[in-house]
């Protein structure tokens, strides 16, 4: 079945929230499937767009620890993130001191590809027009919860059934967006790496596997001094490398429920009255940034909803490096980071 991209080219986003949960550094995959979402909706009265996934590649980004909105009070002190006081809302709370808000903000340049059903646009002056509707619709949402300063440039490619056309279309898509990273779901090396540890020690949870690729751990090493210098033993303290290679990061990937569904309107202070409710926490996962010249399957960096009774999760349809998604070339260790050091 043929497919229709949309490419949304090199978003600026101007203080989107880089706190996802219990983590923090990058926006949750949850929050561009909703920017999609919601453009989707927004064109619906316009033109029908179905999008079925979207891919997340990022060019830029100021979340590193010293660029975020963090404040370090000491000199060898942990960074938190600097707080502000809100004003109140309502006027019977004119007199209270203001809540205190931890914000987690940061700038980043990214860019969506959206896998639609085809459009089967055949004139120029069609898809201009479409292209300039997803423009001014785009710019009236909220991406992470940031503000969309600039979209560099809008394209829409229709790819055929067969090989050849995909092959071009991705090169395509490829010189368009390099430099860049794509984010991708490797949960499966998360389930790996867990029944290894379950083999060593039944005790072991799923926490346990996750907290490995989102610390760095340091194991004290005894060495005998010579002789001749001293007979006392030194001790280093040597980085422990992460159970697999790559730039493997902890993600949020959706949420589950913790609480049975609720008739509409019976809970107090829902965010829409005429839906079900239940509380949910947040669910997370293992994601590895990929260097865009690494892809060879476009279907397979397409994130989609998920859902199970009790769960609301984002995935992917297959795992990397199981289904030829990832060009393994000589030269990928000179472009991807590897952080076992």
């Amino acid at each position: 079945m043929s497919q229709t991209y949309i490419i949304l080219e090199r978003i600026h986003v101007q203080n989107a929230n880089c706190i996802a949960g219990l983590t923090f550094g990058f926006p949750a995959i949850t929050q561009f499937l909703g920017f999609s979402h919601a453009l989707q909706l927004k064109m619906q009265d316009i033109y029908p767009i179905k999008v079925n996934g979207c891919a997340v590649f990022c060019h830029s980004h100021e979340s590193h620890i010293f660029q975020v909105n963090t404040y370090q009070g000491k000199r060898t002190g942990d960074y938190t993130f600097i707080q502000r006081k809100s004003s109140p809302t309502f006027s019977k709370h004119a007199k209270e001191s203001p809540p205190i808000i931890e914000e987690g903000k940061m700038n980043l340049c990214v860019s969506l590809v959206l896998s639609c059903d085809s459009l089967n646009i055949s004139r120029r002056n069609q898809a201009d027009a479409i292209k300039k509707q997803i423009l001014h619709q785009a710019h009236r949402l909220k991406l992470a919860g940031g503000s969309i300063t600039r979209i560099e440039d809008i394209s829409i490619l229709n790819q055929a059934e067969s090989i050849d056309s995909q092959n071009v279309l991705l090169k395509v898509i490829q010189r368009k967006l390099m430099p860049s990273f794509v984010l991708c779901d490797r949960r499966s090396i998360l389930l790996e790496h867990y029944n290894t540890l379950k083999n060593e020690d039944d005790n072991i949870d799923l926490l346990d596997a996750w907290l490995d690729f989102s610390r760095l751990t340091y194991e004290a090493q005894t060495n005998q001094l010579e002789e001749s210098s001293t007979d006392s033993n030194n001790i280093d303290w040597l980085l422990k490398p992460r159970p697999k290679k790559g730039w493997l990061v902890p993600i949020m990937t959706g949420f589950t429920a913790i609480s049975p569904l609720q008739d509409k309107g019976t809970v107090m202070g829902a965010r829409s009255p005429d839906y079900p409710f239940s509380f949910v926490e947040a669910v997370y996962s293992i994601g590895e940034w990929l260097s865009t010249h690494r892809i060879n399957n476009l279907e397979d960096l397409m994130w989609h909803y998920h859902y199970e009774p009790d769960w609301y999760l984002c995935q992917q349809t297959t795992s990397l490096y199981e289904d030829d998604a990832v060009n393994e070339d000589s030269d990928d260790d000179l472009y991807d980071f590897d952080y076992t050091l």
